[in-house]
């Protein structure tokens, strides 16, 4: 799941020496860049909705296979500032079983205009933490 690759990586980056091995090249998928379309930045749907397409993007996932779908969603406001826990079921195709589910943590303000990101994390559902009933449809 991402949450155990991410960890694995930072211990990787923080343990392994400079110049220990050669790396292999990162595979890229180029996603052009665009201009935020008002409807994917006025209101905290679109913005979400924007979230899960750029994060089907990466390149890892891209080539082996990723679809994520969000099930649930929590949303709390206050003044300009909103906290969005999205819940969500991994799949490896469109059609495909569930392979994994968890919480993508979402914070965003408004700036009189738009809606921007301000941090996102998630965490992967395991044994050892169910995703709360909160979070369920």
């Amino acid at each position: 799941m991402r949450a155990h690759r991410l960890t694995l990586c930072l211990v990787t980056a923080l343990v392994a020496p400079s110049g220990l091995a050669a790396q292999a090249p990162a595979r890229h998928v180029p996603v052009p860049t665009m201009a935020p379309r008002a409807e994917d930045v006025a209101n905290l749907a679109g913005v979400i909705k924007a979230y899960y397409f750029v994060d089907a993007s990466d390149s890892e996932m891209v080539h082996n296979g990723f679809f994520e779908r969000e099930i649930h969603r929590v949303t709390q406001t206050y003044g300009n500032i909103a906290q969005v826990f999205s819940t969500y079921e991994e799949h490896r195709t469109a059609d495909g079983p569930v392979e994994g589910r968890g919480i993508n943590a979402v914070q965003l303000y408004w700036d009189g205009t738009r809606w921007w990101v301000a941090s996102a994390i998630w965490f992967d559902e395991d044994p050892a933490h169910p995703i709360p009933p909160e979070f369920l449809p």
